[in-house]
């Protein structure tokens, strides 16, 4: 009986947490600045008024990381990451309807939160547990991900964002985010 090639490989688990960290921890650091001018200019907000939003993204995203370790270690990491995507899915969809700075500031911090639980803390235990003999080597891999994930949603974003304004581009990274998490996540249950 062959064995599947996320048993056979070194690489898949690690492989698969780099994706994971191009679709769904880095999408909007790295295009936040992308949609701050639209939205903005959208709803007569001032600059200050819409950077408070990346300010609370952040915010909570820091603020949750240990509750997010918690409830890892409790309930797995899978469980965890696919939830977190969930929560990315519905906050990009909501952007795509806001209308009052209140409500953007509640998506953004769904936006951390969701992150946070896609993201760094899970991928980071999961590499951990996975590769006792080389931690360092595999997270040095999956940190690629961050990078490479800032290089390719950056022009991907501001294409869509032309094409069809921000609300369409919101659109766009909630089916991209739904699209390739959630397979990735299968795929990581199966390895």
């Amino acid at each position: 009986m062959k064995s599947s090639w996320y048993a056979q490989s070194d690489f898949s688990v690690v492989s698969l947490i780099t994706l994971l960290y191009v679709v769904s921890m880095t999408s909007w650091l790295w295009v936040f600045g992308l949609f701050f001018t639209p939205l903005a200019d959208e709803f007569g907000w001032s600059r200050s008024a819409a950077s408070v939003g990346v300010t609370t993204y952040l915010l909570l995203s820091a603020l949750v990381s240990p509750f997010i370790g918690r409830i890892g270690d409790r309930y797995g990491y899978l469980k965890l990451i696919f939830t977190g995507l969930l929560v990315v899915i519905l906050a990009y969809g909501w952007l795509s309807r806001v209308s009052t700075l209140w409500a953007m500031y509640l998506c953004y911090g769904l936006l951390g939160i969701g992150n946070t639980a896609a993201g760094i803390v899970p991928g980071s235990a999961i590499i951990s547990q996975y590769y006792r003999n080389a931690r360092g080597l595999m997270l040095g891999i999956a940190a690629l991900g961050l990078s490479l994930g800032g290089f390719l949603v950056v022009p991907y974003a501001q294409y869509f964002i032309e094409l069809n304004g921000f609300r369409g581009a919101f659109i766009v990274l909630a089916v991209t985010t739904a699209g390739l998490g959630l397979p990735t996540v299968a795929m990581l249950h199966r390895a």
